[in-house]
C-alpha cells in the first residue's frame, strides 16, 4: 500500500511533474484506487483541457486537420460558457490546459478570461498549448502576470526549412516569439516553458541542433513524442525505423544534455516506440483511468453528450451516473473483459521522465 499512499500525497501536495513522474510508474489499479479515494474526499484530480476556439492559424502537416485546407466555420466559447465550465469542473480540476487540438491565441480574450477564472477557482496548475506566433510580447507578459504556470510551444522543426514545411508557418515569427519569451521569462521566471516536438523520419536528426535555436531561452521541459497515424494528416510517413535508429545517437544524448542542464525531459523509451509500431493497444484499466480523469471541452463538444453545461456539475453528473460504483467494479474486471476493451481502445505510449 506504500505506493498508493505516495500517489495520494503527490496529489494533495502537488508538483504537477512530480505527480506525472509517479503516475507513469504506478499500476493502473493503484491509480484508479487513488481516483476513487480523491473523488470521495472531494479532492482535485481532473485534467481539464479546453479549446476556447475550434479554429487554428496553422495547418501543421502532422495534425489531423492538415489534409483539408478549406477554412471551417470558426466558433468560440462565450464568457458565459467559460464561467459555466469553471463552475461545473473548477473545484475538481487539478490541472487546466488551455488549447489542446486547436489554437487558443486566435481567441485570446476568451483564453485570458478562462485563465483568470481558473486562478480564482484555485486550479493549481494552468498551462497554455499554442504555436505561439500570435502571442505578442505584451500578450505574453499579460499571461505571465495573470498567473499562467506554463506555456507549451509546439515546434516540429529546428531549422527553417523543416519548421516551415511541417508547421506551414514563418520561421522568423517563431524566432521572434523566442526573443519575446526570453524577455518575459526574465521578468516572470515562474512561468515555465515547455517545448513539444513530434518526431518523424524527416525531423529527428536535427534535434542534434536543439540548443543552437534554444540558446537564449532555455525550456524548462522538453517532450519528444513519435508521430502516430491519427487520420487526415498531410504528412503520412509513419515509419518509425529511422527514429529508432537515431535513438542512441540523437535522442539519448539530447536527454542527457537536458538533464545536465536541469531541463525536465519527457520521452518514450525505445521499447515504447516498438510497442507503438506493433500497434499494441492501451491497457483496459489504463483506458478507464484516462476516461475518468480527463475532460475535454470545445465549442463543438462538452465532455459528454448528455452533460448540460448550463445546469450540471461534474460531481452531480458523476453521482447520477454511479461513477464510484463503476470504478470499483473496474478493479475486478476479468481478463476476457480486458481483452474486449483493448480491442476498441486507442494506441497510447508510456513516457519516461
Amino acid at each position: 500500500m506504500g505506493g498508493y499512499y505516495l500517489y495520494l500525497s503527490q496529489i494533495l501536495f502537488m508538483n504537477y511533474y512530480h505527480l506525472l513522474k509517479y503516475v507513469v510508474k504506478s499500476s493502473p489499479r493503484t491509480r484508479i484506487l487513488g481516483v476513487i479515494t480523491m473523488h470521495l474526499l472531494h479532492a482535485r484530480y481532473l485534467f481539464l483541457s479546453v479549446d476556447p476556439s475550434n479554429g487554428c492559424n496553422y495547418r501543421c502537416r502532422m495534425c489531423y486537420r492538415s489534409s483539408d485546407l478549406k477554412p471551417i466555420g470558426r466558433h468560440t466559447l462565450s464568457e458565459d460558457d467559460i464561467d459555466n465550465i469553471i463552475r461545473a469542473f473548477g473545484s475538481e480540476t487539478l490541472r487546466l490546459q488551455i488549447g489542446c487540438a486547436m489554437e487558443p491565441s486566435i481567441a485570446y480574450d476568451q483564453s485570458l478570461h478562462l485563465l483568470k477564472k481558473a486562478k480564482k477557482a484555485n486550479i493549481r496548475f494552468i498551462s497554455m498549448c499554442t504555436n505561439g506566433v500570435l502571442l505578442t510580447r505584451e500578450k505574453l507578459e499579460e499571461l505571465a502576470s495573470e498567473g499562467l504556470d506554463e506555456l507549451i510551444i509546439s515546434c516540429h522543426g529546428i531549422h527553417k526549412e523543416t519548421y516551415e514545411f511541417f508547421m506551414r508557418g514563418k520561421y522568423d515569427k517563431f524566432l521572434q516569439l523566442l526573443d519575446n519569451l526570453c524577455e518575459v521569462k526574465s521578468a516572470y521566471p515562474q512561468m515555465k516553458l515547455r517545448i513539444n516536438y513530434t518526431m518523424n523520419a524527416d525531423n529527428t536528426l536535427e534535434l542534434k541542433d536543439f540548443f543552437s535555436v534554444f540558446s537564449k531561452v532555455k525550456p524548462d521541459t522538453l517532450q519528444l513524442r513519435p508521430i502516430q497515424d491519427i487520420g487526415s494528416q498531410d504528412y503520412t510517413n509513419y515509419d518509425l525505423t529511422p527514429v529508432k535508429e537515431m535513438y542512441d545517437s540523437v535522442i539519448k544524448p539530447l536527454a542527457v544534455q537536458c538533464r545536465e542542464m536541469g531541463i525536465q525531459i519527457i520521452l518514450p523509451e525505445l521499447n515504447n516506440i516498438e510497442t507503438l509500431e506493433s500497434n499494441d493497444r492501451i491497457n483496459a484499466l489504463e483506458d478507464i483511468f484516462q476516461k475518468n480523469t480527463q475532460v475535454y471541452i470545445s465549442p463543438d463538444k462538452c465532455y459528454s453528450e448528455d452533460f448540460d453545461l448550463s445546469k450540471d456539475t461534474y460531481r452531480s453528473y458523476c453521482s447520477s451516473h454511479g461513477k464510484t460504483i463503476n470504478l470499483l467494479k473496474s478493479l475486478f474486471i476479468s481478463g476476457k473483459q480486458r481483452e474486449e476493451r483493448l480491442h476498441s481502445s486507442t494506441t497510447a505510449l508510456r513516457y519516461t521522465l
